[in-house]
């Protein structure tokens, strides 16, 4: 295996970003005309509304994704993309000998990690949102998991 190996969606969560403040200003300015231009306005404003909190909704679960490996370490690093700091504590931070699967999943429109370890007290699943990938990025990304059940079996 590689001395370290390491990969995160950043790129793709970026794009995410400015798509979905593009909506947003267009969501406030298709309310603020509503508002102003017409005189039954309920219909609308309740959709845009409902838009509105559909964007702010997706806005809240983005989160960069850094993934890395090192020789005997896996380690999961999420962080918002909002959020300035860099240094974030790993959510998931285990040795290589105890993961037992790792695999990648697409569920609608979300790539998902699911990390399956083995404890003293039984197995368990860890599942993590990637968000939207770009193909190369999966391919890093599955690059890694490959290599991790590599070297397990």
């Amino acid at each position: 295996m590689a001395k370290e190996m390491k990969t995160d969606n950043e790129r793709s969560i970026r794009i995410t970003m400015y798509i979905l403040f593009f909506l947003l200003f267009l969501d406030v300015l298709f309310l603020g005309l509503i508002i102003k231009r017409t005189g039954n306005r309920t219909i609308p404003v309740a959709l845009g509304v409902v838009f509105l909190l559909l964007i702010i909704r997706r806005f809240s679960v983005l989160r960069v994704v850094v993934f890395e490996t090192s020789e005997y370490l896996l380690s999961l690093k999420y962080r918002h993309p909002l959020l300035q700091s860099k240094k974030r504590p790993p959510v998931l931070e285990i040795p290589l000998d105890k993961v037992e699967f790792c695999r990648i999943e697409r569920r609608f429109q979300d790539y998902y990690l699911i990390v399956r370890i083995s404890t003293s007290r039984g197995k368990r699943n860890f599942y993590f949102r990637l968000g939207i990938l770009s193909r190369k990025q999966t391919g890093n990304f599955k690059k890694i998991v490959n290599e991790i059940q590599s070297k397990n079996q």
